[in-house]
Parts: structure tokens; C-alpha cells; sequence
């Protein structure tokens, strides 16, 4: 997947056209696109010549998702569809979409019991260091990196759970940017379990995924067109090949250079590809109005919050980071940017069925992984491990009894690689602008 090669120097205009032999016909990678890593390659070799194309991402013929009409809340948790826009289709193409209608929808993904097997179940990765908290976390590069959770069956349970809870949040959604159609190649980073890239894959067949991570705890795929690989996406890029949708999402307790990892994206993103990220303001905040709770200020779950960011400090990274995503976003050079925010109660306490739900999943991740999410970050605080599990024994007792109306802010923010054109006649402007204004 990965080559030695300086990514600085990959440029898509230096890619030559390239020919793949095909049962039913030849797929012809244009010029204009990048090259595509040997399992893609051989997995898009049984499709016709005419499977994919560049469709605009704007092309006004170009269908739309449908997208179910969910109940209205009392809380924002009812997803947004993105407005369909027209534009018109004369800029250069080069991001690769195929001509299968696009599929954002999982089936069945509520599972009330967790099994796992959507996932391939727990996977124990060799290697793995045995921390002071009696749970396990990755081994690359020697534990230096800014990941500060375990990666143990425990905690694979928990992001399964986590997983299913925001697909619930979003209406059954893998995704909320507005894409055309099945992108070509994708890149899910911090993968985890493997649960969105084997999700994505299985909506998507027209689609190849590649999900990367730390920790190589993902199952094999039981899908064509999943692969995983172990790699830190903080370190540089050695793609030799650049991607129509880089999905992203729950760093909240990683990624020291956030802004650093969203400005590699764009590089080995094909223009008119789309980024994705979603991630919680990792805090506990109160609702306003006749549901405010003044106990969420000095509650056990809003300072474990607080001691989780101090700690996490420590180590480079930001709990916080997810309010910045957007702006972040937009420096990088991201077109058509926008923000969702949604909020995950801290239990069942709302009376909005699809709220009290949310609250429900969100009650038991906190149960299952306060100790294991918040341990590190908490030592680096100057907390003994038997302060530790002291406070969690607490906090645990308090979502249980108290039911306070806290709730936790979720961001999705997406945005488009720019074409070469839009880019130019930016470019144009500003400088007729500046020849206009010096005279």
C-alpha cells in the first residue's frame, strides 16, 4: 500500500494513463487521476469499461440520496440533509465516482444485544504493551505516539458500541457529506475495530475502503473491498495514490497536529474529493432552560471531563479540538464546509424517544470505559491509581442514581477538495481585485 517514496512529489498530472484488463471491458484510469494500490487495482478489473466516470460532485443530473423523514426532537438530534446545489459542469473532473447510486445507509445496524460479529468480533493484536491499569495498549513505535486509550477486547466492545450509537444519532448514516455517488477509493483513518470500514465496504460494493490504525485489531475482511493496514496518520503520507473521500473521526483523546493531519488529507485528496470528521467536545455541558441542572458544573462526570483534558494536555492533545474542525477546515484550502452538531445525553433522562435512546448508549460508554478511556490522562494529573478508582467508582454511581441532565456535543464536518479550476479562477479574481485596487 505504502512506498518510500518523497509524497511531496506526487502529482497527479504526472500519472500516465493506464489500461486494466477487464472481462467485460477495460477500465481506463484517466491522466488525470492518480495510481490506485494493487488490491484496488485488481478488485475494479471485473468491472465494465463504463463503471466509473468523473462526475462532477455539483452536476445538476447527478441524483441526489433519498433520505428517510425522521421524527422531530426536542433536542438537535435530528440529522440535517445536506441541500442539494446546482452548478454548472464545465470545470475538469478528475475525482472518480462510480455509476452506482450511492448507498449512506446501514441496515439493521441497531443491534441491541452488541454482538460483535459485524466486526469479526474481538481481536487480540500480538505485541501488545500490559499497562499499570491491568489493561492493554498498541506497541507501535515503542507507546510514543498521542493515542492514550487501550486496545484490549474490552475496549473493542466499546467502540462498537460507540460506532452503533452515532449511526443511530445519524439516522442510519455511515456519512453525512453530501457525495454524488460511491466514491472510487476511501481512506477511514483511525479505524479501530474495522467496524465503519466493513460497514462502508458492504453499503458500498462499488467502493474500495482502506481503513488504517495503531493497533492491528481489525478482523480479516469478509469483503472484497476492505483492506487494513497499521500505520500512525501522524507521521508523514506515503501514499502513492490519492483518494475520493477520506473519512475521519472520534481523535477527541488523539492527534497531537490536528491541523497538520487535515492539510495531509488535502494533498492526497483528488480534487473534488471529500473529507469527513466526526468527534465529541469531549465535556459535560447542561441544558438550557426549564431542563437545566446545576448539579452537571460540580458533577463527577463533568470534572472527570476536566481532569481528562488537563491530562490529555500533557501529552500535546486537545479534548477540545472538535469546535475548531470547521475553521481548520477552510485554511487547509476545503471548499463548501459545513458543521453538524448534535447532542449525546449523558442518560436516558430526555423524554424525546430518540434522545432518551441516545442517552441509554451514551449512559453505557461511559460505564464500560470511563476507567479505560480517562486512565492515562488521569495519572498525568498527579492521581494514584487508587484515587483513580475511587473517583470512577463514583462517577459510576452518580450516572446511575442521579440522572443528571448533562449532555456531551458530537461534530460532523465535511468539505470539498477544490477543483483546479475553481482554484484558478480564485486566483484570477484576487488578482484583478489587487491590479484594481493598487490603481
Amino acid at each position: 500500500m505504502a512506498n518510500n517514496q518523497d509524497s511531496s512529489n506526487v502529482d497527479a498530472s504526472d500519472v500516465k494513463e493506464e489500461e486494466i484488463g477487464s472481462p467485460t471491458g477495460t477500465y481506463q484510469i484517466p491522466s488525470g487521476a492518480t495510481d490506485l494500490c494493487s488490491e484496488a487495482v485488481n478488485y475494479f478489473s471485473q468491472f465494465p469499461s463504463d463503471q466509473f466516470g468523473p462526475e462532477h460532485s455539483f452536476n445538476p443530473h447527478v441524483s441526489r440520496p433519498t433520505y428517510v423523514n425522521q421524527p422531530s426532537s426536542a433536542l438537535p438530534l435530528s440529522s440535517h440533509k445536506a441541500e442539494d446545489r446546482a452548478h454548472e459542469s464545465s470545470q475538469p473532473d478528475v475525482a472518480q465516482w462510480s455509476t452506482q447510486g450511492f448507498n449512506p445507509f446501514v441496515s439493521g445496524f441497531v443491534d441491541e444485544e452488541l454482538n460483535r460479529n459485524i466486526s469479526g468480533g474481538s481481536v487480540f493484536e500480538q505485541g501488545s504493551i500490559l499497562g499499570e491499569s491491568g489493561r492493554t495498549y498498541h506497541s507501535y513505535k515503542g507507546d510514543i505516539s498521542g493515542y492514550l486509550l487501550p486496545n484490549d477486547p474490552a475496549e473493542q466492545d466499546r467502540l462498537d458500541l460507540q460506532h452503533a450509537m452515532m449511526t443511530y444519532l445519524w439516522d442510519g448514516r455511515l456519512t453525512l457529506a453530501p457525495l454524488p455517488r460511491a466514491p472510487r477509493l476511501v481512506l477511514d483513518l483511525c479505524s479501530g475495530t474495522g467496524i465503519w470500514p466493513l460497514e462502508f465496504g458492504r453499503a458500498n460494493p462499488t467502493s474500495f475502503v482502506v481503513g488504517v490504525d495503531l493497533s492491528k485489531i481489525q478482523p480479516v475482511p469478509d469483503v472484497p473491498n476492505c483492506l487494513f493496514e497499521r500505520m500512525d496518520c501522524e507521521d508523514d503520507w506515503m501514499w502513492s495514490h490519492r483518494f475520493d473521500y477520506i473519512h475521519i473521526r472520534m481523535i477527541a483523546a488523539a492527534i497531537r497536529d490536528p491541523q497538520r493531519l487535515i492539510r495531509q488529507a488535502f494533498q492526497y485528496l483528488n480534487p473534488g474529493g471529500w473529507i469527513e470528521m466526526g468527534d465529541a467536545y469531549a465535556d459535560l455541558l447542561s441544558e438550557e432552560g426549564p431542563d437545566r441542572d446545576d448539579r452537571v458544573e460540580g458533577s463527577y462526570l463533568k470534572r472527570y471531563y476536566d481532569a481528562c483534558a488537563a491530562g490529555a494536555a500533557v501529552y500535546g492533545v486537545d479534548t477540545h479540538k472538535a469546535q475548531h474542525y470547521k475553521p481548520w477546515l477552510e485554511e487547509a484550502g476545503f471548499t463548501e464546509v459545513k458543521e453538524e452538531k448534535f447532542k449525546a445525553p449523558c442518560g436516558p433522562w430526555p423524554k424525546d424517544p430518540k434522545a432518551k435512546k441516545v442517552g441509554q448508549w451514551m449512559q453505557a460508554n461511559y460505564l464500560s470505559g470511563l476507567r479505560g478511556v480517562g486512565y492515562k490522562m488521569m495519572r498525568n494529573t498527579g492521581m494514584s491509581p487508587s484515587e483513580i478508582d475511587e473517583f470512577i467508582t463514583s462517577a459510576r454511581d452518580e450516572l446511575t442514581r442521579s440522572r443528571i441532565r448533562g449532555y456531551t456535543p458530537w461534530y460532523a464536518v465535511y468539505g470539498r477538495k477544490p477543483f483546479d479550476s475553481e482554484v484558478a479562477t480564485v486566483s484570477q479574481r484576487d488578482t484583478g481585485d489587487s491590479q484594481q485596487s493598487s490603481s
